[in-house]
Formats: C-alpha cells, structure tokens, sequence
C-alpha cells in the first residue's frame, strides 16, 4: 500500500479574484503593508511568495502593472500636492514648517520616483558633439597637479 505524501504548510487562499482585488488597490496607491493589515487579506509574505512563485506569474505580471499604474499616479499625484494651499497659523500667516513638510513630502516622492522610473522622473544627462571626431576625457582619481604636490611633499619630508 502506498501513501500519499501530505503538502506541507497551511494551503494557500490564493484565487484570481483575491490576485484582482489586491492589484486594483496597489493601482490605486495603496501599499502592500496597508492593503495586508486587512483582516480579510493574506500576509505581506504571502503575497511576495505568490510573486516570486512560478505558479502564479498571471499573478506576477499583473503586480508588475499595478505597480506601473501606481508609480504613474505617484507621479500625477505631485501637481496635486504641489498646487495644493499651504496652512496657515493662528495670525494668518504662511506655516513655515508645513511649508517645509511639503517640501519634503515632494522631494521624497520625485526621489522614489526618479530611482523607480528613472527615464521618465531620472535626471537628464546629456553628451553633445559636433563635427566628425569625438573627444572624450574621464579623470579618475586624484588630479595630475594634486599629484605632483604630493610627491614634492613626500620628498622634502
């Protein structure tokens, strides 16, 4: 007689309409720890196994949308923030600190966003050259003239 080996660990509740409901909130801009701290939502470790498991890449490709989705609206979302009015205190006057606050609240969103889609949101480097030939200089290290002082230093010491 054989026995059937028993899976190990709790089964899974995945279901496509859980992976749906999940996705749409990442869209939205919700987090995955927030979406998580739902009673009726599986664990933040669940959901990247999920991701990284083979089994569901339906699953995976529509995280990866979502987290598109969600950045693209990080990104609309700073006009709002930008554009939106700055409190003021009990005078009447401009906080400065919500002031800086939002600032900070905008720097950090324009950060994740230009290491998350550094095309769009990265900083622009650009190389131009004119003519045919194309020179091109890389200084590593320590200059040649910082160099030399060194050296004259070592030897008069």
């Amino acid at each position: 007689m054989t026995k059937t080996k028993k899976p190990n660990g709790r089964p899974t509740i995945f279901t496509e309409t859980l992976a749906a409901k999940i996705c749409q909130r990442i869209a939205d801009g919700e987090s995955i720890r927030a979406i998580c701290s739902d009673p009726d939502m599986p664990s933040t470790t669940a959901i990247f196994r999920w991701i990284a498991n083979g089994k569901y890449d339906g699953f995976r490709q529509l995280y990866e949308s979502s987290m598109q989705i969600r950045l693209e609206t990080l990104g609309d979302g700073l006009i709002e923030l930008a554009d939106a009015p700055i409190e003021r205190n009990a005078a009447g006057a401009i906080d400065s600190a919500a002031v800086q606050m939002r600032r900070l609240q905008i720097e950090t969103r324009r950060w994740i966003l230009s290491k998350l889609l550094p095309r769009k949101y990265g900083d622009r480097m650009g190389l131009d050259h004119q003519g045919k030939g194309f020179n091109l200089t890389v200084v590593t290290g320590v200059p040649e003239s910082f160099a030399s002082l060194e050296q004259k230093r070592l030897k008069i010491g």
